[in-house]
């Protein structure tokens, strides 16, 4: 049973080809809250990642030429 909040994931991803809709499946399925989603991508945008940001508890930061810590602080910050 839900108690209102949600909880918040930051993934940094690359080329997350079929993970990606594996991944936010099992987010939502680990929990009863609702999971609000930042993916920090350092790629190119593939239809997989446009796919996901069409949901909306799914938000898109640009984490191009950066390392993996600062995608993670530009996706906690966002």
């Amino acid at each position: 049973m839900s108690s209102g909040r949600s909880v918040a994931v930051v993934a940094v991803t690359h080329a997350p080809a079929e993970s990606l809709p594996a991944f936010l499946e099992s987010l939502q399925s680990a929990t009863d809250e609702q999971v609000d989603v930042v993916l920090a991508h350092q790629g190119p945008l593939s239809e997989t990642v446009r796919a996901a940001v069409d949901d909306r508890r799914v938000r898109l930061v640009d984490a191009t030429d950066c390392g993996y810590a600062r995608a993670v602080n530009l996706g906690v910050y966002d």
